[in-house]
């Protein structure tokens, strides 16, 4: 087994909990039934879960899209559909920071008096 049959199953792998950690955030249990789920519409997520589903959505596009190129091989504008989605993935982190800074900043004056 080549290193990049480990590294392709690696990330395969990941694709899993990824998948799932959407799927749970994006869904609830449905009342009175064992296993059905309801869809919740979107304004129904708090707006950090809706940033993190979308973080896991474009790791799942990144996983593809190397597994795309792996079996298909080279094709043109492969270097900008990568940089697209390295892109959106770097965007994606700097919105959960300022999201994260606009929430703690207002806790963070009143523990410290200011």
């Amino acid at each position: 087994m080549l290193i990049d049959d480990v590294i392709l199953f690696v990330l395969f792998s990941w694709v899993i909990p990824l998948s799932l950690f959407v799927y749970f955030q994006v869904t609830t249990a449905k009342h009175g039934t064992k296993h059905a789920r309801r869809r919740l519409k979107w304004r129904e997520i708090a707006p950090v879960m809706r940033i993190l589903v979308a973080q896991k959505l474009a790791l799942i596009l990144v996983v593809a899209f190397i597994a795309l190129v792996r079996f298909i091989g080279d094709f043109p504008g492969r270097e900008w559909v990568a940089f697209g989605l390295y892109t959106l993935l770097v965007g994606l982190a700097w919105v959960v920071l300022i999201y994260q800074r606009r929430v703690q900043r207002p806790q963070e004056r009143r523990i410290r008096n200011l």
